[in-house]
């Protein structure tokens, strides 16, 4: 795990900081506001599919809501 971590990228870490700020554990919903995610449309929806692909968030049915698998929560631990 460490090893994905170190390979995060910045918005990456953002991303897991504001899960981590609401305490958001393994398996819990969070919707993004959607200022955030216009904000910076294209850093936000890489650093999301990056973290999709990797198995570290998973999207919800709601376009604004993910949730974080066991590895994300660990990772958003360390981020």
């Amino acid at each position: 795990m460490a090893q994905a971590v170190s390979a995060m990228s910045e918005a990456e870490a953002d991303i897991l900081r504001v899960f981590r700020s609401y305490g958001v554990k393994s398996n819990e919903m969070l919707f993004f506001n959607c200022g955030l995610a216009k904000s910076h449309p294209p850093r936000f929806k890489r650093a999301m599919q990056s973290m999709m692909d990797r198995g570290l968030v998973v999207q919800e049915r709601h376009r604004n809501a993910y949730s974080l698998t066991a590895s994300g929560y660990r990772a958003s631990l360390s981020a």
